[in-house]
């Protein structure tokens, strides 16, 4: 994968890259997880969890709290499952994972219609991009539960993780945010950020 190390104010290459190695990602139906999607163009969330292996601890959504890396807990085959959820469902849309080793600031960036990039655009780095389209039911029916609805979808990036040893990350903070944006656009008019997940990387037992 091909290092980005400068994504500036009104330019996004549209080209996978990241220290991080990517499994196969997954997708699945109806999203928002947890949060309201009435509006024209939901709210994006992001959502970490481990496997194999105690090595995560992560943050309070609503509490502006920060996760735990626990670098000597990874094993060879532990990876972070990444959710985006609440991707809005009425067109193919280009989703991202990145992070960066230093907060940034909203002014560095293109304005949104849902979120704002906090990320810095010195440091940042894109894990992956997935291309989404819109999902549907193919069956539905009113049961004594209620009634299914796809108004927005998710998508899983799960990642293997490297050597978190490296330089580029002796800061021991990362960074994460989600992004979604019009296939094939750098529409960021119609787009979607999530909140930034702050992350630190514990390095000692």
């Amino acid at each position: 994968m091909a290092q980005l190390t400068h994504w500036r104010r009104k330019s996004l290459p549209l080209w996978v890259a990241g220290k991080l190695a990517l499994a196969s990602p997954m997708s699945s139906a109806n999203g928002g997880f947890g949060k309201l999607d009435e509006q024209a163009i939901p709210e994006l969330s992001l959502y970490q969890t481990a496997v194999s292996g105690n090595f995560l601890s992560t943050p309070t959504q609503g509490k502006n709290d920060s996760g735990r890396i626990f670098v000597k807990e990874i094993q060879a085959d532990s990876r972070i499952d990444f959710m985006v959820s609440g991707i809005r469902n009425d067109r193919a849309m280009d989703i991202y994972l990145a992070f960066s080793t230093r907060p940034g600031k909203a002014e560095s960036w293109e304005k949104s219609r849902v979120g704002h990039i906090v990320l810095d655009p010195q440091t940042l780095e894109i894990i992956a991009g997935i291309r989404s389209f819109p999902t549907q039911l193919f069956f539905n029916q009113t049961t004594s539960l209620g009634k299914a609805q796809v108004r927005t979808h998710t998508v899983t990036f799960s990642i293997r993780l490297g050597d978190l040893n490296a330089p580029q990350l002796q800061s021991d903070e990362l960074y994460f945010q989600a992004f979604a944006v019009p296939a094939q656009t750098t529409d960021f008019v119609e787009s979607q950020v999530s909140e930034l997940d702050h992350y630190f990387l514990v390095r000692e037992e």
